[in-house]
């Protein structure tokens, strides 16, 4: 993956620090608690706003954000800061075809809405490095969109039901649950095989 290719994920989150309080991935966390443990990779962290809400919803050692915009990861360190939460949570830059990050280092991977903007060309090696940095029978938990149906020009992949699947399967991931919500995003658990 060449860097200059994802140039287009210059951006950084907005909405305030309690809007995210509501926001549809900490229902997915909410949902799926009991398999978060241990270190989480959160992979697509963008500058950390919602991250820093995972604490009150499940219980884990420490979650590293992970994001391709250095940007994000000086904001999440900062906002991480402020809020007292050092021992918990922290950030790192990485291009997801080389996670930076030894083999079975995670207990926990989360990647909500950030797939969709790996090119289609780019899923197989991002698939395979969270393959490798998670241990054995342990959760990979993510959510995209449904096809098309939250427009944003940074999207490159478009999902459904079957095809998320299928990615998933052929990467060794073992589906235990996928599901479309009413509002149009997949979310999906599986487990490391």
């Amino acid at each position: 993956m060449q860097s200059d290719k994802y140039a287009k994920e210059s951006y950084i989150a907005v909405n305030e620090l309690d809007w995210w309080e509501k926001h549809p991935n900490l229902d997915v966390l909410r949902k799926y608690k009991y398999n978060v443990k241990g270190i989480v990779g959160d992979l697509g962290s963008n500058n950390g706003i919602c991250t820093v809400h995972f604490p009150k919803v499940c219980d884990f050692d420490h979650v590293i954000g992970i994001d391709i915009n250095p940007d994000c990861a000086i904001k999440g360190k900062a906002l991480v800061q402020s809020l007292n939460l050092n021992h918990k949570i922290s950030f790192c830059t990485a291009n997801f075809t080389d996670l930076p990050f030894a083999d079975k280092y995670f207990d926990t991977l989360l990647c909500f809405h950030a797939i969709e903007h790996i090119y289609p060309e780019d899923l197989d090696v991002v698939f395979s490095e969270m393959h490798r940095i998670l241990k054995d029978d342990c959760y990979l938990i993510l959510a995209v969109p449904f096809e098309n149906a939250h427009f944003d020009p940074c999207h490159v992949s478009f999902f459904n039901l079957q095809n998320l699947s299928d990615v998933l399967k052929k990467n060794k991931f073992c589906v235990l649950e996928i599901y479309k919500e009413d509002n149009n995003i997949i979310t999906a658990i599986s487990r490391k095989v």
